[in-house]
């Protein structure tokens, strides 16, 4: 797009690569979708690039935020771990299937920007080690550059996920990030949109965790069960730090209404609750149920 164009783009474009060390599934990172906005609630510039799905329904995404310092010219900020930190910038790489979502916070690292809002564009280079759990991977050798500002500045979807936890995590969990993703047949599950929030906190209480439900493309409103074999809905919660997944085992969850599918417009709100375990190392288990589960988002 030259500097002559005031026509807001309707998507995002650009190219995105890394080296991915440390990890059993990927070595390396493609973006071919991407997101390139300012977040106005926090005055943060948000940049990030997915990749398609390999053969095994795998994919992920790098995710930058920097500070808004106006247009600059290859400004490097350090990467830190913490969301609140002036002049610093975060980072995260996440790893993902139908029924896995697993992000990583950037814990050190650097990234060197050059960012002008007028031509709406953006060029990074950054590296940065990575924790989720028990587990550490590093980025080496990034490189994104990106064109036009995402039509939608609320690429994440706005609203709230919240529900009471109780027996494994007993605390009220409210998400600080939402967002929706299509997906294509996995598996024994259809075609689906993905409904993801995270909540999120830095230090000094530190925790990450992330609530996804799974609905199947064409499901209309009303009440459904949630079960490991269903092919209308299924839930799982992810406690990032312990690396523990949940899948609702039983339970019920209601839309009051549900986005269109193709262009994932319009709102997506009800209400759930649930009881799920997750399989641990040496055969046992951990439950986790879920109440008073409301959902009100829209992209």
């Amino acid at each position: 797009m030259s500097s002559s164009n005031k026509t807001k783009p309707k998507a995002t474009s650009g190219t995105a690569s890394a080296i991915v060390n440390d990890d059993e599934d990927f070595n390396s990172f493609e973006g071919t979708r991407f997101y390139f906005y300012l977040d106005e609630q926090t005055n943060r510039w948000y940049i990030s690039g997915a990749s398609d799905e390999d053969h095994l329904g795998q994919y992920q995404y790098i995710s930058l935020w920097l500070p808004n310092e106006g247009d600059v010219v290859k400004k490097t900020y350090a990467i830190v771990d913490d969301h609140g930190a002036q002049g610093k910038a975060n980072a995260s790489w996440t790893k993902a299937t139908s029924s896995s979502f697993r992000p990583y916070t950037a814990i050190s690292g650097s990234v060197t920007v050059t960012l002008n809002s007028t031509l709406q564009t953006v060029e990074s280079s950054f590296e940065f080690a990575a924790q989720s759990g028990s587990k550490t991977v590093s980025l080496t050798q990034g490189e994104m550059k990106l064109q036009g500002f995402t039509e939608d500045k609320k690429a994440r979807a706005s609203g709230l996920v919240a529900c009471n936890l109780s027996e494994s995590i007993n605390e009220r969990y409210e998400s600080n990030e939402t967002g929706f993703n299509k997906r294509g047949e996995t598996g024994s599950f259809p075609a689906y949109l993905q409904a993801w929030s995270r909540q999120f906190t830095s230090k000094p209480d530190f925790k990450d965790y992330v609530l996804s439900i799974n609905i199947a493309e064409g499901l209309s409103r009303g009440t459904y069960s949630f079960s490991p074999e269903s092919k209308q809905v299924r839930l799982f919660f992810f406690h990032i730090l312990e690396g523990f997944v949940w899948s609702a085992e039983s339970g019920t969850v209601t839309f009051n209404s549900i986005p269109d599918f193709e262009a994932i417009k319009g709102k997506l709100s009800g209400t759930f609750n649930f009881v799920g375990t997750a399989e641990l190392g040496d055969g046992s288990q951990l439950v986790l149920r879920a109440d008073n589960g409301s959902f009100n988002l829209e992209q």
